[in-house]
């Protein structure tokens, strides 16, 4: 060891090299620089062993202790960024040469342990088996996979979503993916509904976010789903050619967001005892001619897109969505809404344009957390006298409307900054009405 500490160079195995240049410390795979080492975690008490107690990974112990050695320097980790530490709080310096050689140690053993992603940082980790599957290393080439299931499997968040972020889990099949991610009644479940639909599901971290590295025209078609804690939370169906909700989703007991946009579905009433953990439900551009009654049994829904149906009417139990805050029913045959709805006091969206509506009713409001009003292509032509108690009101669209003689009611919402019309409105509008909307900072669109 002593000779090898006077070359400044250490062999983990024939293919990993680290090599102490002054003052950094540099992997070489193969004879070729790969990467500098960046942090080692440092114990700075006597007791702070024992965090370690419950943690899987080194990718754990660093969220929950969050002190680092980077270059040298002690750092430790406040509110997502890393502060270099306070002088008196530092118990012990560390060299630069005796940080090469904890990460010569480091790796020693993850050499020694067959490459266990879990022994060091998951960004080295699956980097450097990527590599030396490359250089032709046989162990890495037999372990990679293996090991890409193994943290899948361990559902430690942060891990899987790297993994998604760097493209390693376009390297499993549907089937490993989803057996080694949630749980098996789950995993059943949408292979179920990947044979029924002729679909293949891919992770993502969030509902909203694309795919990465899907190459496109595949054998199926590609349908994201999300997950927390080896559960499905999230799944999107769209362009499925359903007529109802499919019954393998109805046994998803934690499903948060479920996409149904883009089907034929007609009815759902039967299905929502099934679902009361959903908190955002998308049924748009479909056929669904009614919501059901029993749509208040969704008493944790946020949010409710049925945009682009044929609904006629809303039922007066939509008042009881208490949690909901965007309440989305463009493209339908409404003419009027229920005085329930008042009852949505966390509302904040309502976009209720394109439809045969004819009045707004007096409870609307009541809705004081309203922030954004939707009502172009209506029939609107009056406001109920309610609206001045719109405090929250920062934008109206109010365009192709017939609601120009009452447009000055508007003056006095305090938060208001936007009014959309189109330009026949705005030649309609009196000097007197666009002066002292520039007054109180309304910008008219």
């Amino acid at each position: 060891m002593k000779e090898k500490c006077k070359m400044k160079e250490f062999h983990a195995n024939k293919f990993i090299t680290l090599k102490f240049i002054t003052p950094f410390t540099f992997i070489y795979i193969a004879g070729k620089r790969f990467k500098q080492c960046k942090r080692i975690i440092i114990e700075f008490k006597n007791n702070s062993a024992k965090i370690f107690n419950d943690v899987e990974s080194i990718d754990e112990a660093i969220e929950d202790y969050k002190h680092f050695f980077i270059n040298s320097e002690a750092y430790e980790e406040k509110n997502g960024e890393l502060r270099l530490k306070e002088e008196s709080s530092r118990t012990r310096l560390i060299t630069p040469i005796d940080e090469f050689w904890a990460h010569c140690s480091n790796l020693q053993v993850w050499v020694e342990n067959n490459y266990k992603t879990n022994l060091i940082h998951s960004n080295l980790a699956f980097s450097l088996l990527k590599e030396l599957v490359k250089v032709g290393d046989l162990k890495a080439k037999e372990v990679f996979l293996e090991q890409i299931l193994k943290r899948l499997s361990n559902g430690y968040k942060p891990v899987i979503d790297y993994l998604f972020e760097e493209g390693y889990l376009n390297s499993l099949n549907s089937e490993n993916l989803l057996l080694n991610l949630i749980e098996m009644k789950e995993a059943e479940c949408l292979l179920e509904l990947e044979e029924k639909l002729d679909i293949e599901f891919k992770y993502v971290p969030e509902m909203s976010r694309g795919l990465k590295g899907v190459w496109y025209p595949r054998i199926r078609k590609i349908r994201k789903f999300t997950t927390e804690n080896k559960h499905v939370v999230g799944i999107n169906l769209y362009k499925c050619e359903l007529k109802e909700i499919p019954k393998q989703t109805l046994k998803l007991n934690r499903l948060k967001v479920l996409k149904l946009n883009y089907n034929a579905i007609m009815y759902f009433a039967d299905n929502l005892n099934d679902l009361k953990t959903l908190e955002k439900l998308s049924i748009q551009n479909n056929m669904v001619k009614e919501i059901p009654i029993n749509i208040e049994v969704l008493t944790k829904l946020r949010s409710l897109n049925l945009n682009g149906n044929e609904i006629m009417k809303l039922p007066e139990s939509i008042g009881n969505l208490r949690c909901l805050e965007s309440l989305l029913l463009k493209n339908n045959r409404i003419d009027e809404l229920p005085e329930s709805i008042g009852n949505l006091k966390c509302l904040k969206k309502l976009k209720i344009s394109c439809n045969p509506l004819n009045k707004l009713p007096e409870s609307l409001g009541e809705i004081e957390s309203l922030e954004y009003l939707e009502l172009k292509n209506t029939n609107i032509s009056t406001f109920p006298n309610s609206i001045k108690k719109l405090k929250n009101l920062i934008t109206i669209d109010l365009s192709n409307t017939r609601i120009e003689e009452s447009i000055s009611q508007l003056q006095k919402l305090e938060s208001l900054r936007e009014i959309f019309l189109t330009c026949g409105q705005k030649k309609n509008l009196t000097k007197e009405i666009k002066t002292d909307f520039k007054k109180k900072n309304i910008i008219i669109i």
